[in-house]
């Protein structure tokens, strides 16, 4: 029987664990973030100032209400069609830029890294239940104001 360490098409599972319990570890800290946000109390005077937060967390309620109604073999999905052609993103997480700007970030169907950045008058999507690219159904993350968190 030949040594396993010489053949080639090897995977090294311990890399794909590794970066499994990171992507885990940074959808937990999204999520908490999400939750020990100081919310801002949002009146006549500052509303044009908080309109992407107050869509951002209409999303995050509209989004989670869909997760919880997908199968354990499926993740959330945008499709879109409005560049002329329809194209598909797996979220990996949402995000906004006060007053005006929703980020969506995740993958094409190849895997390739995506960020879509739509005004907040522009937002127009449908989502759609998908097959996961490479790995377990992923569930996606809520950044909160861009501003706040230097590390995105």
């Amino acid at each position: 029987m030949a040594d396993t360490d010489d053949r080639p098409d090897d995977v090294d599972f311990s890399e794909i664990v590794v970066q499994k319990m990171v992507a885990e570890q940074r959808q937990q800290l999204w999520r908490q973030r999400a939750q020990a946000a100081p919310q801002t109390e949002i009146t006549e005077d500052n509303f044009e100032l908080h309109e992407a937060a107050l869509i951002f967390n209409h999303l995050r309620k509209r989004i989670e209400q869909f997760e919880a109604e997908l199968g354990e073999d499926e993740e959330i999905g945008l499709q879109l069609a409005n560049f002329g052609l329809a194209a598909q993103l797996h979220i990996r997480a949402i995000s906004y830029q006060n007053p005006n700007l929703i980020e969506f970030h995740g993958l094409d169907p190849k895997g390739n890294k995506i960020t879509l950045i739509q005004h907040i008058d522009q937002l127009n999507f449908m989502l759609v239940a998908v097959r996961p690219i490479k790995q377990e159904p992923y569930r996606i993350g809520f950044l909160e104001d861009i501003d706040d968190n230097p590390e995105t």
